[in-house]
């Protein structure tokens, strides 16, 4: 029944997470390139474990059962080509699998998917009590996320240092922002009942990420992300070679790209103030119209980003494990870190 608020929270974090991530890009831009030399295997495996380790963090309620699903994301992680020894493992004679197990369809399937199908098994919608929908409390979320500018600034921070780890940042910066922060608190059980904290630290940290990001991409060709990778298709295509050459031949495009980065930040803001109404009257719609909707729909954009069937069936399947964790209580987090960590920990070691 608070959509607005965390609409509003969301619509404040993220902008203040994306300047200061910005703020920190254009300090250290000039001593990047040094920076990055100064990762080898010993430090991306021990950042790697890092990572992992937060499933102790973020399973304080049951740490077997977190352990268990860490365990199997680092399963899941192994499948495909080995980058250490060369050959493939565990791919059951399909080719799909070489790759790996996908990140995009995995994580629509263990959240978006496993929620919508436990929403059509119990019904109801989002919000239980309509009564309860505030559409016109965004002002008190953006509020809240002032008042607790430490964990913006600890979101920020987390972002930012972890999205500039080459191949490491993107969603594990969001998850270990969120660990982190649930850990630093008096009351860590409180979260996930509406603590807005726990979307701030989060939000702050997603944009944040961005800027750290850019560092090894620029200075010295190494995405920083997923997304980042194909940004550097990107510059490559232009005749911009990434290093520290970028810096001297193209710098003017280089502080444009800041520039956008900045705008891009405070205007998805802006959007997403402008239709709070209606994102917030969507917890309103019964889970028997939502559900469908929502699994078509994000079915197709799964679909779309390579056109494989295969990762339709991985996000159905994935949907299907992840309600089961839902229902049996097993932490879907330590699964994702383990997932997404698990390559770079084996090649650092």
């Amino acid at each position: 029944g608070r959509a607005a608020d965390a609409i509003g929270a969301v619509a404040t974090a993220s902008p203040l997470g994306g300047l200061f991530g910005v703020l920190t890009l254009l300090l250290v831009l000039p001593v990047a390139r040094e920076i990055v030399l100064l990762f080898g295997p010993p430090e991306f495996f021990l950042v790697a474990v890092f990572g992992i380790v937060t499933v102790a963090v973020s399973s304080s309620r049951n740490l077997l059962r977190g352990l268990i699903a860490g365990g199997v994301g680092l399963m899941l992680s192994f499948v495909g080509y080995d980058t250490v020894h060369g050959g493939v493992r565990y791919t059951f004679g399909s080719d799909y699998l070489w790759d790996g197990i996908p990140l995009i369809p995995s994580l629509v399937g263990l959240f978006g998917m496993a929620e919508m199908i436990r929403l059509s098994i119990e019904g109801g919608s989002v919000a239980s009590d309509a009564t309860n929908v505030k559409l016109d409390g965004v002002t008190t979320g953006m509020r809240a996320t002032f008042k607790h500018w430490k964990t913006v600034i600890r979101g920020s921070i987390t972002g930012t240092l972890i999205g500039a780890i080459p191949g490491v940042g993107g969603t594990v910066a969001t998850f270990i922002a969120y660990s982190t922060t649930k850990k630093a608190d008096r009351d860590p059980e409180s979260f996930g009942t509406g603590r807005i904290e726990g979307i701030v630290a989060p939000e702050s940290a997603n944009n944040a990420k961005d800027s750290g990001a850019l560092m090894p991409t620029l200075a010295f060709g190494i995405p920083g992300s997923a997304e980042m990778a194909v940004f550097l298709g990107i510059l490559i295509l232009h005749g911009m070679q990434p290093g520290p050459a970028i810096f001297a031949e193209h710098q003017q495009d280089i502080y444009g790209l800041i520039l956008a980065l900045t705008l891009s930040a405070v205007l998805a803001s802006i959007i997403g103030i402008t239709f709070v109404r209606w994102l917030a009257a969507i917890t309103l719609v019964k889970g028997q119209i939502l559900a469908p909707v929502v699994i078509a729909v994000s079915l197709v954009g799964v679909f779309a980003i390579n056109q494989a069937v295969g990762d339709v069936v991985l996000a159905a399947l994935l949907g299907v494990l992840g309600y089961l964790m839902l229902r049996f209580d097993y932490p879907r987090l330590p699964l994702v870190i383990a997932l997404i960590l698990g390559e770079t920990a084996e090649r650092g070691f």
